[in-house]
């Protein structure tokens, strides 16, 4: 995950080559009960909805998605990943994974500044 992590910035930055792709998002409108649905009159009017139907609605607001793609860099093609570290990630979640790779970067550097500080201790100014 992590070569992925890097190699999709660099992607990003250095070339024109898409990393993510974007599914737009949208409204379903299916009967309350059974398969059909009957709508008398629908209108769509600076972004309100109204509809007249003798039958009760069930309205499904579809989020938007973004999922990542896999990418090539220098002629190595790198998959979206699929697991951290031993540890399973879903490869549809972008925040999924970009919150892991930021939690183990945040760490790595919280323990070598750890590490460093316990090395070399602050000294007081000569006076």
């Amino acid at each position: 995950m992590l070569a992925y992590l890097k190699n999709a910035r660099d992607v990003d930055q250095h070339t024109i080559q898409a990393i993510s792709q974007r599914t737009a998002g949208g409204v379903g409108i299916k009967p309350a009960q059974g398969n059909s649905l009957y709508i008398k009159e629908m209108m769509i009017q600076e972004g309100k909805m109204w509809i007249r139907s003798p039958q009760r609605l069930k309205i499904v607001f579809i989020p938007a998605k973004t999922k990542l793609l896999p990418i090539e860099n220098r002629r190595v093609k790198y998959s979206v990943p699929t697991a951290h570290l031993g540890m399973p990630v879903d490869s549809e979640n972008v925040i999924e994974i970009t919150e892991k790779g930021y939690l183990f970067y945040a760490s790595f550097l919280n323990e070598a500044d750890a590490s460093f500080k316990k090395e070399n201790p602050p000294q007081a100014p000569d006076r």
